[in-house]
């Protein structure tokens, strides 16, 4: 690096940096110890070329082209600050949408409450009973002769019976129960508050449980009602509100009529279509009254 001159004022020595880096030339200002403001070159085998430009500078620092070639430098400059901004605010974005995935998926305590339960009563149904799954379920199985002794907490525990335990298929709808209840009232929940989540699953699962007893004169029960609520909510406001900031993979659906076949050729055949049906519809329900709401508040 080698000093090329001193300029009494900054700006005229920042100009004529500009004018050199147009010319390929790259050089640097600083302060000198007299006051002045000295212009380096960084390459010293430019330093030839570098005094022409000076020389050229000093006759008439507005020439036109010079003028043209330090608005080209500047342009390129206010390009690249530009794009850097765009750059970084990309990024922001990003960080904020990863933080808020992050947020999304963590479950709350209804979510948590119900996976547990589910859980918990199957593996208690399947492993402790001793090969009689009904000395558990009992407690939890909705009749007209419960209901008539007051006991309106069985309009909803049937949600956490599965049938046909220890079966295979039985056990497969358990766990795919926990897995959709999980992967999708997480999101819900934080999405929409822990009370929301509740109002809707205790309104499908006493539909469900009092359809169930008007056709059946007992409860089917079983998760499925409730893992398609939280599908049928999240597929049709995905649809209805554009400011929606999660969105079902478009393989969920799929994977959701899959299970929903396997629960029908399960133990319980298609006894499980009415709660299926009435968890679709709560769901539906649910998506267009948040989705009005939310416009209403926007308004």
């Amino acid at each position: 690096m080698r000093q090329l001159t001193q300029f009494d004022e900054e700006a005229l020595a920042s100009r004529f940096r500009d004018f050199m880096q147009a010319e390929g030339i790259e050089a640097t200002v600083s302060p000198s110890a007299e006051g002045r403001f000295a212009l380096w070159v960084h390459d010293d085998a430019h330093l030839g070329d570098a005094r022409d430009l000076l020389a050229r500078f000093e006759r008439d620092p507005d020439d036109p082209e010079i003028r043209a070639r330090l608005e080209e430098v500047w342009r390129a400059r206010r390009d690249r600050a530009l794009g850097e901004a765009e750059a970084m605010r990309r990024f922001a974005e990003l960080h904020r949408a990863h933080q808020l995935a992050v947020q999304l998926r963590r479950a709350g305590p209804v979510t948590h409450f119900v996976v547990f339960a589910l859980l918990g009563f199957a593996l208690m149904a399947a492993f402790f009973t001793d090969g009689d799954p009904e000395r558990v379920y009992v407690h939890l199985e909705a009749t007209r002769e419960a209901l008539r002794g007051l006991e309106f907490h069985r309009l909803l525990t049937p949600v956490f019976v599965v049938s046909g335990l220890p079966h295979p298929l039985a056990v497969l709808e358990v766990m795919l129960g926990v897995f959709w209840i999980r992967t999708l009232g997480g999101p819900v929940e934080r999405l929409d508050g822990s009370l929301s989540l509740a109002v809707a699953l205790i309104l499908g699962a006493a539909i469900s449980t009092g359809l169930e007893l008007a056709l059946y004169g007992t409860s089917v029960g079983g998760p499925m009602g409730a893992a398609a609520s939280l599908f049928g909510y999240l597929w049709l406001r995905g649809r209805l509100d554009s400011t929606l900031v999660i969105r079902l993979r478009g393989d969920v659906a799929f994977w959701m009529v899959a299970w929903f076949l396997i629960g029908v050729a399960g133990p319980g055949g298609g006894s499980g279509l009415p709660r299926l049906g009435v968890g679709l519809l709560v769901g539906f329900a649910w998506a267009v009254l948040r989705t009005r709401r939310r416009h209403g508040a926007l308004r």
